[in-house]
């Protein structure tokens, strides 16, 4: 879930969000003064992209996720 959660970029007095962050979250941030700037995108490539390759140490099991703004996958070979 965490892979694929809308973004949030916050530099100088801008705040930029994804086209899927909740209307509430703009709310808020425009209410505390913030400049808020809703990309028209909802998987907007200009932010971050994330890759998760995770183990269970309990037991042993690979998994991971792929961030879904750009190509990338997951192998798990065993």
């Amino acid at each position: 879930e965490a892979v694929s959660a809308p973004r949030v970029h916050c530099e100088d007095e801008q705040v930029d969000l994804e086209a899927r962050a909740y209307f509430a979250t703009q709310k808020e941030l425009k209410a505390r003064g913030h400049n808020v700037v809703k990309s028209q995108r909802s998987y907007d490539p200009i932010f971050s992209r994330v890759h998760v390759a995770t183990l269970d140490t309990a037991t042993g099991r690979l998994d991971g996720a792929a961030d879904p703004r750009d190509r990338g996958g997951l192998a798990i070979v065993d």
